[in-house]
C-alpha cells in the first residue's frame, strides 16, 4: 500500500503558476495619418483630417483650423472631440464656406489630452462660384450651459453646417453638421467652452454642404434664465415661435 501511495505521488505532475508581468510603456502621442482640402463644391472647402493614436494611452482629441487671408484670420473652425484608443484612426470633418476669392492659407492644429500637434500650413486658391441663396430662418439664440442652442427651418431639405466665428480665439466653438426638414423648426445644440465674460456679439453662418444656401449673421450672446430654458424647451419642443 504504501509502495502504491508512492507510485501515485510521482506519477502526478506538479504545476507552478506561473505569472508573466508584462509593462507596457505609457506612451502618448499621435500622427495625421491623412489630409485632403475638397473643394469641388462651389464656395466650400471640406478639410478631411484623419488622427491616428501611435501611442499606448487612449485620448481624446479635436482639431482646430486656423483659415487665414490677407495676413488675417478669416475663420476659426473647432471640431468635436473625440476618443482615440491605441492604434485607432478617426476621421474629422471641418467646412469652410469662403464669400469671397482668393489666396488662403490653413493653420493645422491636433489637440490631444494635453499636447498639441502643429502639421505643416495648407495654402489654396480659391474662386467664388456662385450667388447663394438665403433658404434659413433663425430664432431663440441663446447660451444654455455648455451649448449654444437655437432654432432653425430651411425652404429645403438637406444636409447643413453651422458655424461661429467673431470670438475670441481662447474659446472653442465647435462646428455643427446636421439635416434639416423643408418648412421645419429644428432645434441645434452647439458644444460651447468660453473663457472669461461671454456676454459680446459673435457671428453665425449656416451652409448647405453643396454650397448653394448660405445665412450669415451676428448674435447678441445672453444665457437664458431658468424660466427661459423652460420656456424655450417647451416652445421649441411644439414648434411654436
Amino acid at each position: 500500500m504504501r509502495n502504491l501511495i508512492l507510485f501515485l505521488l510521482i506519477s502526478i505532475p506538479i504545476v507552478h503558476s506561473l505569472t508573466v508581468d508584462v509593462n507596457v510603456p505609457e506612451i502618448l502621442d499621435s500622427r495625421i495619418s491623412s489630409f485632403i482640402l475638397d473643394d469641388s463644391k462651389p464656395n466650400i472647402v471640406n478639410i478631411k483630417t484623419e488622427v491616428h493614436n501611435i501611442g499606448s494611452l487612449p485620448f481624446n482629441s479635436r482639431v482646430r483650423l486656423e483659415v487665414i487671408s490677407k495676413n488675417q484670420t478669416d475663420k476659426i473652425l473647432w471640431s468635436d472631440e473625440k476618443l482615440i484608443n491605441p492604434s485607432e484612426k478617426k476621421l474629422f470633418n471641418l467646412f469652410f464656406y469662403f464669400n469671397q476669392s482668393g489666396s488662403f492659407r490653413i493653420k493645422v492644429r491636433i489637440y490631444y489630452s494635453n499636447e498639441i500637434m502643429e502639421y505643416k500650413d495648407a495654402t489654396f486658391q480659391l474662386e467664388k462660384s456662385i450667388e447663394p441663396s438665403d433658404i434659413f430662418k433663425i430664432r431663440r439664440m441663446r447660451i444654455s450651459g455648455n451649448y449654444l442652442k437655437f432654432e432653425i427651418k430651411s425652404e429645403e431639405n438637406g444636409n447643413f453646417v453651422a458655424n461661429f466665428f467673431d470670438y475670441p480665439k481662447s474659446w472653442i466653438v465647435e462646428q455643427k453638421t446636421f439635416s434639416l426638414e423643408e418648412d421645419k423648426w429644428t432645434p441645434v445644440k452647439v458644444k460651447f467652452i468660453p473663457a472669461g465674460d461671454f456676454n459680446r456679439k459673435i457671428g453665425f453662418e449656416v451652409f448647405s454642404i453643396d454650397g448653394n444656401f448660405y445665412n450669415s449673421t451676428h448674435f447678441e450672446l445672453k444665457k437664458e434664465s431658468k424660466i427661459e430654458e423652460i420656456y424655450n424647451n417647451f416652445f421649441g419642443f411644439l414648434g411654436i415661435s
